[in-house]
């Protein structure tokens, strides 16, 4: 079981909502952050990296797809 922040739980889901497509970081972030108008667009990427260190062992891959977004993997 994983041990996520709200935050990183709020990634997880908005990305499992799509699986197999790319999810822009627009779209992430409205879901990640609803309403925030306090904070930076990046903060994105914060959340993406730490979510990305805990599924590093899960079998799951946070990928990053340049000028798209974020794409959830199963490893193979």
């Amino acid at each position: 079981m994983l041990d996520l922040a709200p935050r990183e739980l709020a990634l997880l889901q908005a990305l499992m909502a799509r699986p197999g497509h790319a999810v822009s970081k627009e779209h992430l972030f409205e879901q990640v952050f609803p309403g925030a108008e306090d904070v930076q667009y990046e903060a994105i990427e914060v959340v993406a990296y730490r979510l990305r260190k805990k599924l590093a062992h899960s079998g799951v891959m946070l990928v990053t797809l340049r000028g798209l977004g974020y794409l959830l993997k199963v490893a193979t």
